[in-house]
């Protein structure tokens, strides 16, 4: 049997609005079946090994017997000209075409001795006078509207005077 050129049936079949794919079990995937005439049928069931083998060689062009890059990259060989070129350069510079070696990490040993966590110090205030201060803006946000929809944070507005001025003393008294 002679080798037919379907080239032209791939296109016509394509230009029908058909898309032809080979599944990986090497079947033959034509969609949408809407636009399947009878004539159609007939040209794919006619051409269909020599179609399977066309499609299959467009997508996995055979490789050069001499380049074994090539044959594990999926790049088209305009690309791969390009790729060896800058390959070329690159040795041509002087440097490496491998990442240098990673240094691996050293995993610690169950006789390491690890340090305990730091225990946290207490905060120590300055000035002692904080908690009467504390107590007397508390006293008063709890009783009034604005300073308890100003604590609920700064979208909500500000405190009033008096919050704000027994506010302003309780934080500078903890700093």
């Amino acid at each position: 049997m002679e080798a037919v050129n379907v080239k032209p049936i791939i296109d016509q079949l394509r230009g029908a609005g058909l898309s032809l794919t080979v599944k990986p079990d090497g079947i033959l995937s034509v969609s949408p079946s809407t636009n399947l005439t009878d004539d159609l049928r007939t040209l794919i069931r006619e051409f269909k090994p020599a179609i399977i083998a066309e499609l299959t060689t467009a997508i996995n062009p055979a490789p050069a017997a001499n380049d074994a890059t090539v044959q594990q990259s999926g790049l088209s060989p305009k690309l791969q000209a390009a790729s060896k070129a800058l390959d070329a350069q690159i040795v041509a510079a002087g440097l490496s075409l491998t990442p240098p070696e990673q240094p691996k990490p050293k995993l610690a040993t169950s006789n390491a001795q690890v340090p305990p966590p730091a225990k946290a110090q207490p905060v120590k205030h300055v000035d002692q006078d904080w908690k009467p201060l504390a107590m007397a803006y508390h006293q008063h946000h709890f009783k009034c509207v604005t300073c308890i929809t100003a604590g609920k944070g700064t979208r909500y507005g500000p405190r009033c005077g008096v919050g704000a001025a027994l506010w302003t003393g309780y934080q500078n008294a903890i700093q």
